[in-house]
């Protein structure tokens, strides 16, 4: 695709879906969801870092996909034709046991019940609430505020940074390098845990 000149830069760690932002904790988005009425909310838990030590420390593994205390994936109906579906990662090292929004978007679902809005309808509100995008796309088809990706130019590509993304059928939230780190903390806390092996000789 060939893309329009850049536009100004915006810093999209404020920007919110819903009243949902990167960095909300989980009782936050409850709260959100909530004010916003949606309906149909599920909530995933997986084991926090502490029980994923505890396991470690007895020379054991725990499956990171067994249910938990730590919430990693909420969803909700928020109307006829919108979705919601929220990524969180335990805030760790800072906060054990808190959960925080990595990734946040909806969907939209387009039927019998209702047709898509006019794109320039939805860029002019969508301007409206995060102002002038990074990123067009030829024919407006893809906008993005925030950081941009360099996949596809460079090897190895880092996580990216926060940014918002709108294709037609969703506005995404997300922050790549916020989740990665968390991980890692995770992942080497873990590890750490591990009783030192005794070879016999």
């Amino acid at each position: 695709l060939t893309a329009r000149p850049a536009l100004s830069q915006r810093d999209v760690t404020n920007f919110d879906i819903l009243g949902i932002r990167l960095h909300s904790t989980s009782p936050e988005v409850m709260a959100a969801l909530n004010q916003g009425k949606a309906t149909k909310i599920t909530t995933t838990k997986r084991p926090c870092a502490d029980a994923l030590m505890t396991f470690a420390s007895a020379g054991r593994s725990a499956d990171p996909r067994t249910p938990g205390n730590c919430e990693s994936r909420i969803e909700a109906v928020i109307d006829s034709v919108t979705t919601i579906d929220i990524s969180l990662i335990e805030d760790f090292p800072n906060r054990p046991g808190i959960t925080i929004v990595g990734e946040v978007g909806v969907r939209y679902r387009y039927g019998e019940k209702a047709k898509p809005p006019l794109h320039a309808d939805m860029r002019k509100a969508l301007v409206a609430k995060y102002g002038e995008p990074r990123y067009e796309s030829s024919g407006n088809l893809i906008i993005e505020w925030g950081a941009a990706t360099c996949a596809g130019r460079v090897q190895n590509c880092p996580p990216r940074e926060a940014y918002l993304r709108y294709d037609g059928d969703e506005l995404r939230l997300s922050n790549e390098s916020l989740t990665a780190t968390r991980k890692r903390a995770i992942e080497k806390a873990v590890y750490d845990a591990r009783p030192r092996a005794s070879p016999k000789f």
